[in-house]
């Protein structure tokens, strides 16, 4: 799978390119923030007003599927309840990983863009070494495009080479 990185401002999500969007929203967020936020804005106020008429409520275990109608540069967004911030931990951000992949396999969006869950909570290396491990399950997700600030993605490119060195040095390994 090819991994690249944009910035969380929503004219550097939009260049992303994608045919999906995945993003997780917490239960105890309102308005939506981060990307969601922006996304929020664009639509003219649509994932509030789901929220408010409980139809998207945050929920650990929730998806919802929205159309963009050509407001967004992505076909679908996926919404992925990730449960009251507070409760939120890297084992309930493996089990929403592993479900926003398995949405996106499902699908059959190839290339897609993902804000990983927890992101400003959990330790990005944590998060990022779980994606790749997470990731090979669905070896049909070609392209992935991370929502990250320059900081971060400076952390995660080193995570992602050093997961590579690995694969490389334990595949060297085999054929001997």
């Amino acid at each position: 799978m090819d991994l690249h990185f944009r910035l969380p401002e929503l004219h550097d999500v939009e260049h992303a390119r994608g045919e999906a969007l995945s993003l997780g929203i917490y239960a105890d967020d309102r308005p939506p923030r981060g990307v969601a936020g922006l996304l929020d804005w664009r639509l003219c106020g649509r994932l509030s007003r789901l929220m408010k008429r409980d139809v998207f409520r945050g929920e650990l275990g929730e998806c919802v599927l929205l159309p963009t109608d050509g407001r967004l540069a992505f076909e679908k967004l996926f919404l992925h309840g990730l449960g009251e911030r507070a409760a939120f931990e890297l084992e309930t951000s493996e089990d929403v990983v592993d479900t926003m992949l398995r949405t996106l396999a499902h699908v059959g969006a190839r290339s897609s863009v993902l804000e990983l869950p927890g992101r400003l909570k959990l330790a990005r290396h944590e998060a990022m070494s779980q994606l790749l491990r997470i990731s090979d399950s669905y070896p049909e997700l070609d392209e992935l495009t991370l929502v990250e600030t320059a900081d971060a993605q400076r952390l995660l490119t080193g995570v992602v080479e050093g997961e590579r060195r690995r694969a490389r040095a334990l595949a060297t390994r085999l054929d001997d």
